[in-house]
């Protein structure tokens, strides 16, 4: 499916290729995404039987909950939200009602020249015949709603928890075998051109902390980032591939997953290059 919105270092490109990594019959395990972002993986993979997926940013959490339970509401708000900079700007105000918080966080992540979740980017505007990109995307946006409000409500075989908290602590309720968790952290600082992206940041000593828990919990593992030393030491026994991704219209950027268990050989016959 297409992406619900806009979030630095999403994996929409290449969800399927992180999928085809994840171990045989993985539909079975119970599978945790503790940092969901925009829920590229999750919203592309097959349906388990227990999924758990946290974000510890509130709007993030916020709208998932309002497109799982107020789908119609929500797309009734936004099909009558003009695409303005002045409904832009005021969209950054504060907000508690559930339904408009939502709605404003739309607007503030499609709206918007690049994807930022920490603070505000300009008015994404057009000045040609051409109109395209943002604003055809604007006019659909509640194609995805749907959708996306159907994977998050789950089934009588499929239960999705939606959960707000620490991941790293998250990370270690889920110490099991039975467990397959999809792990994509803010990139690391050194490796990454811009500066801060996101609400809730990682730092150096956070990223050192997150690699102990991953090394020592029995749960399969698929590691995302930027290629990085810190990385390296810490998982040098580890699995790792690489494809590259389109972070922007222009720029190009080679992704890499780490992985603590022998994924389907197929995946791992192309090397890097």
């Amino acid at each position: 499916m297409k992406a619900v919105f806009r979030y630095p270092g999403s994996k929409w490109s290449i969800a399927e290729w992180i999928i085809s990594h994840f171990p045989e019959g993985y539909e079975k395990m119970v599978y945790l995404e503790p940092f969901l972002g925009s829920g590229a993986v999750f919203f592309n993979k097959q349906p388990g039987a227990v999924e758990t997926i946290n974000d510890l940013d509130g709007d993030v959490v916020n709208l998932f909950r309002v497109l799982r339970e107020r789908p119609e509401e929500l797309k009734r708000e936004l099909e009558l939200t003009p695409y303005s900079r002045e409904e832009y700007d005021s969209a950054f105000e504060p907000c508690d009602d559930e339904l408009e918080r939502a709605r404003r966080f739309m607007v503030r992540t499609t709206q918007a020249i690049g994807a930022k979740m920490n603070g505000k980017c300009g008015w994404r505007n057009h000045k040609q015949m051409k109109i395209g990109g943002t604003a055809c995307k604007w006019a659909g946006i509640t194609d995805v709603i749907d959708e996306a409000a159907k994977r998050l409500r789950g089934n009588t075989s499929n239960l999705v928890q939606i959960e707000r908290m620490d991941a790293l602590r998250l990370i270690e309720r889920y110490n099991n075998r039975d467990v397959l968790m999809y792990v994509d952290p803010p990139y690391v600082r050194s490796t990454r051109k811009s500066g801060r992206l996101y609400r809730n940041e990682m730092d150096d000593a956070q990223q050192e902390e997150l690699l102990r828990i991953l090394s020592e919990t029995k749960a399969k593992v698929v590691l995302s980032g930027y290629d990085n030393a810190l990385y390296n030491d810490a998982l040098s026994g580890w699995r790792k591939d690489q494809t590259m991704s389109q972070t922007t219209s222009t720029v190009m950027a080679v992704e890499t997953i780490w992985m603590n268990y022998e994924p389907p050989a197929e995946q791992m016959e192309v090397d890097f290059g």
